[in-house]
């Protein structure tokens, strides 16, 4: 049998450490549904304009057979886009009164979209399931370099609770100043608990500065609204009047210069 090298030796143990090391930041990086348990997931993304949320729930497999065959009201088997529509909305009013924004020291309003509830199969024997919830704290420009403080809180409890995650995404042209949850700091890399809201429920805090405006979202959410058709017609009617005083105005200095 041929010696074997040591240069060779050497290759296969840093190939196995590698591997090792690749393996573990796949399973730290998998987030996902589990078969007995929910999982929570926070993704926040702070922007020139705004804080992007998403909320993520996967529902286990074990929990999403009892919730299908609840959602199910007809007993067909079936779910329908109205029975999983029902579901989604009195899902999203949980997370409407749960969740809260404290933004530059004032509680501001976190602007939900409609829930997305990704099924898979529309059946009540189909597997795990998901829920997404995407919202927008929108902010209010300060200066050229915008500095801002977030403290954002969750406290829904779930039913089995598995594990959490929160990460912070933030845009090009964001500076992280202060990224901590439950007095722990945890920057960008993000932090899991098991469990219940655990620390959501003391609440994140995030500060941030804005170095560059191209980093907006992309979609209207945080755009001002258009001014309503009352307030349109009030500003149209004021108009024609401030003119119509101005043409007066002019006549009377023109008549009265004249005589």
């Amino acid at each position: 049998m041929r010696p074997v090298s040591l240069a060779r030796s050497l290759r296969v143990i840093a190939l196995g450490l590698f591997a090792c090391c690749l393996l573990e930041s796949i399973a730290i990086a998998h987030i996902g549904s589990s078969e007995t348990v929910n999982n929570r997931y926070y993704k926040l993304a702070p922007m020139a304009d705004r804080v992007r949320i998403v909320y993520t729930i996967f529902f286990g497999r074990e929990p999403s057979a009892t919730l299908r065959r609840d959602m199910d009201r007809n007993r067909d088997g079936m779910l329908s886009d109205s029975e999983i529509a029902a579901y989604a909305t009195s899902l999203q009013a949980e997370i409407l009164t749960s969740t809260a924004a404290t933004l530059d020291g004032r509680e501001v309003k976190i602007r939900w979209k409609p829930a997305d509830v990704g099924m898979g199969e529309a059946t009540t024997s189909g597997g795990a399931f998901s829920a997404d919830f995407v919202g927008s704290v929108c902010l209010v420009k300060k200066n050229s370099q915008s500095e801002h403080s977030l403290v954002f809180t969750d406290s829904l409890v779930l039913s089995k609770p598995g594990e959490s995650e929160l990460r912070l995404d933030p845009a090009p042209g964001i500076r992280i100043e202060r990224s901590t949850i439950g007095g722990r700091e945890i920057g960008v890399a993000g932090h899991k608990w098991q469990g219940g809201p655990g620390p959501a429920a003391q609440g994140y805090q995030l500060g941030f500065v804005v170095d560059r405006d191209d980093s907006a979202g992309l979609d209207d959410s945080c755009k001002p609204p258009p001014p309503k058709a009352g307030m349109r017609t009030s500003l149209i009617a004021g108009g024609a009047l401030l003119l119509l005083l101005l043409a007066a105005a002019v006549v009377w200095r023109v008549s009265r210069a004249s005589s």
